[in-house]
């Protein structure tokens, strides 16, 4: 019953991320403008190509070594380093920042964010994404007294911890990780609301805020109601 249960919840993880992507896909059609792109985690390049058919000069930072240069070979300029220090890159220096499903795994939020605003050009865009602790299948999972969902990978040992639905519950780590380090465990866990403040603290405007995923309910119903939805995104201004 519980692989039934998990394939069921596979389904609806999928379709929401999926979503997601279209969200950041369209804001970045919208908002975005020709020119320098920088990607804050960019693994090996593959996504942020789809992004946009704009004409865009690409720039990348990786922590993970063996991505970065998955990602150089896909033609993109990228930094292997960590999103724990000071960004590698001059003062206004770009038009649009990325950021997706990454901020949740950081540890100095206020450092990484100073530095955001640092490199985006004035009237730049950041879009960012992640994963949503007051989603309702979080909630459900405290209700039952159980980890939360977004909040099951904090070993290095093994995944799913605390939560018997949990999509990955047993595997080990390297099975997932394909390469990387420490690095794929959720640290911070942000809501919209907590999110938002944050990006106003450090005098960003926030222009749209999107959600996806709603489960049990089709993915589109996280549209309506962000502060609940499985992932969201939120396009800001400087």
């Amino acid at each position: 019953m519980n692989k039934i249960i998990k394939q069921y919840f596979l389904k609806l993880f999928n379709n929401a991320a999926v979503l997601n992507e279209q969200h950041i896909i369209n804001f970045s059609n919208k908002y975005g403008k020709e020119g320098k792109w920088l990607d804050l985690g960019c693994d090996d390049g593959s996504w942020i190509k789809r992004i946009t058919s704009k004409k865009i000069d690409w720039y990348g930072v990786e922590v993970v070594r063996s991505r970065a240069k998955l990602a150089k070979d896909k033609g993109i300029k990228v930094s292997a380093s960590s999103l724990e220090k000071k960004l590698p890159y001059r003062d206004n220096a770009f038009d649009l920042i990325h950021n997706n499903q990454v901020i949740e795994h950081l540890f100095d939020l206020d450092l990484f964010l100073s530095e955001i605003y640092r490199v985006l050009k004035p009237k730049g865009i950041l879009i960012i994404s992640t994963e949503n602790p007051a989603s309702w299948h979080n909630i459900f999972a405290l209700l039952f007294g159980w980890q939360m969902f977004s909040a099951t990978n904090i070993s290095i040992r093994i995944l799913g911890i605390g939560n018997p639905l949990a999509l990955y519950r047993g595997k080990q780590f390297n099975e997932m990780a394909v390469g990387r380090t420490k690095t794929w465990i959720h640290n911070k866990l942000l809501t919209p609301k907590a999110l938002t403040e944050l990006l106003v603290c450090y005098n960003f405007k926030i222009l749209k805020t999107m959600g996806a995923g709603y489960h049990p309910l089709p993915a589109k119903i996280g549209e309506i109601d962000a502060n609940h939805s499985h992932f969201y995104v939120i396009t800001a201004q400087k």
